[in-house]
């Protein structure tokens, strides 16, 4: 630690804000320059931009700040202080920060520290409605730095990990791909069947495939002391971003108190859908899953199936497929904030294509072997992230030195 020397972040690197074409939607598009948001930063865990939801056309460039693959940039306000390298030619609006010109500091070391120091960083940050970190504060913050040398080993042991999870997350993404595009052959261009839907397939109503459902009772005035640091963990929107329930959960209450709850605690095998908020996002708890009671607030339902009429594989990738997402979301309200309208009795109305079992199960066959390397890969990045997360505070420290 003797070696370690306090340093000004503004002496390091120069320190950009981003800025936005006035006004923004009249430079919004679905086609152009991409244009970054807090929400692609927040759509994965990937240390990496490498798409967008939205661009701007070519006149709300100059208007703008242009990042390209390769810089690095952090987030100052709605999630501040969240640092990530850009993989694109995009631009950024001024809740971001463009750090470039490196002087004496690693990248990658220096990515790590914003993770360290980001909390401290945002206890200095004030506003309103959401915490903005002001570029002074960034620029005036002090950190203790080991020679490049050093910091280049650290940085080295962490992104080790980082890149297996980021391989990992590539992987899933693919077998993802492959899962949805094999749905597509055989339930919407009906390959496999010379490209007509067999005459004894069905039209039913979700209500017949259903078992049970129900709407989870509580929400976030569940007293807190409710709360535990194990137990039965609740799913929230952050779990339901991907076909397949993350298991990664911030809360959990005790067994005692789930179960009371009753109608509200979900089982693996079961599936859940959003009512308000991001509405429409639709996961299923896997069979294998770590744990075997969940609880849904009152901004979900979930729902279980009667598994001699129907197949999960095929009702999950069914709502993951555009035309299902749509069904869901026709019955979303207009105004005020999202929400579903009758959730539980628009869902047992919506109307879908119900092939014979014999076709379900063999297509489900197929997926399950998907499903379950996405679900290890899944897990070995969650052993890879407490690792890293273990890791990262005493090496950043200097409590740790490596070899």
């Amino acid at each position: 630690m003797s070696e370690w020397k306090e340093c000004r972040l503004g002496d390091m690197c120069n320190i950009r804000r981003g800025s936005s074409p006035r006004p923004i939607q009249n430079f919004l598009s679905e086609t152009g320059m991409p244009w970054i948001k807090i929400a692609d930063a927040t759509a994965t865990d990937s240390p990496y931009i490498s798409k967008t939801k939205q661009c701007i056309i070519p006149e709300g460039i100059k208007g703008s700040v242009e990042v390209h693959p390769g810089d690095f940039i952090v987030s100052n306000s709605a999630t501040p202080g969240l640092p990530r390298f850009v993989e694109i030619d995009a631009c950024i609006h001024d809740g971001w920060l463009l750090l470039s010109d490196l002087i004496g500091i690693d990248k990658w070391f220096l990515f790590y520290k914003f993770y360290q120091i980001r909390n401290t960083l945002v206890n200095q940050a004030n506003g309103s409605v959401f915490q903005n970190l002001k570029t002074d504060i960034v620029k005036d913050f002090i950190i203790k730095l080991p020679p490049l040398a050093e910091q280049k080993k650290i940085a080295g042991i962490l992104s080790a990990l980082d890149e297996k999870i980021e391989t990992n997350r590539k992987i899933n993404a693919r077998l993802e791909e492959l899962a949805q595009a094999l749905f597509k052959s055989w339930f919407i261009d009906f390959e496999p069947f010379g490209g007509k839907m067999p005459e004894d397939w069905k039209i039913v109503k979700m209500s017949e495939v259903i078992e049970d459902i129900a709407a989870g009772p509580f929400g976030s005035k569940l007293p807190k002391a409710c709360f535990t640091s194990e137990g039965t963990p609740i799913i929230d929107g952050a779990n339901l971003k991907e076909r397949i329930v993350d298991e990664t959960f911030s809360k959990f209450v005790s067994p005692s108190k789930s179960n009371e709850l009753g109608r509200a605690v979900a089982h693996r095998n079961d599936f859940v859908v959003t009512i308000s908020g991001t509405i429409g996002q639709i996961a299923y708890i896997y069979g294998t899953s770590k744990f075997s009671d969940y609880l849904v607030s009152q901004r979900q339902f979930r729902f279980s199936l009667k598994k001699d009429k129907v197949n999960k594989h095929y009702i999950s990738l069914l709502f993951a497929n555009n035309i299902g997402k749509q069904k869901i979301l026709s019955f979303g309200n207009q105004v005020g904030v999202p929400a579903l309208s009758q959730p539980l009795k628009n869902f047992k109305n919506v109307e879908i294509i119900l092939p014979g079992m014999i076709i379900q199960n063999s297509f489900g066959e197929i997926i399950e072997s998907i499903d379950s390397l996405i679900c290890k890969n899944k897990q070995e990045s969650a052993r890879l992230t407490e690792m890293r997360d273990t890791l990262l505070p005493k090496l950043m420290s200097g409590e740790l030195i490596p070899e």
